[in-house]
């Protein structure tokens, strides 16, 4: 979707053509008004997760948590893009040092459906280096092994192999 200060323009652009349209007698008014309740609709539905997405795609973390501070509530979001929020916010967690609520809201993602199986074993890896991390080693192996039987692309196998070896070190 688009930024905040877009969605807003838009918005009133929308409800303004609707209100001139009716106040001239033309019968597209309802078209106006209707895109600018989609409008409306989607900012609820959809947030700015894409956008924060993209920037952390970028690794410009500054605007992952400007994005995802746009979000007004996030349980009025459609569950994919509840995936996302909370999968980002895990990382800006993470790297406040924040393991616990880390730990919390990776849990909460993988409970949603991802767009992809690809961040789905992303999110199970994360969340294990999480509960190594905290010292949860039997926690922290199970999320892995299941993150090893997620189909993923092979970019991400040496982040598995990795988790893997730190898993066996511990042993």
């Amino acid at each position: 979707m688009f930024p905040l200060s877009v969605r807003i323009l838009l918005v009133t652009l929308c409800f303004s053509a609707a209100t001139y349209r009716f106040y001239e007698g033309k019968e597209s008014w309802p078209l106006y008004l209707f895109a600018g309740l989609f409008f409306i609709y989607e900012h609820f539905k959809g947030g700015s997760i894409w956008l924060a997405f993209q920037a952390y795609r970028k690794k410009k973390l500054y605007w992952v948590r400007r994005f995802l501070s746009n979000t007004y509530k996030p349980e009025w979001l459609r569950p994919s893009s509840k995936s996302y929020y909370y999968f980002l916010t895990a990382v800006i967690n993470t790297i406040d040092g924040d393991l616990k609520n880390a730990k919390r809201n990776l849990s909460t993602a993988i409970k949603f459906p991802f767009s992809n199986e690809h961040m789905r074993c992303l999110a199970h890896c994360f969340l294990a280096e999480v509960y190594i991390d905290l010292g949860e080693k039997d926690k922290g192996k199970e999320f892995y092994e299941f993150a090893c039987n997620i189909t993923h692309r092979t970019e991400i196998n040496p982040m598995i192999e990795k988790l893997g070896r730190r898993i066996e070190d511990l042993a």
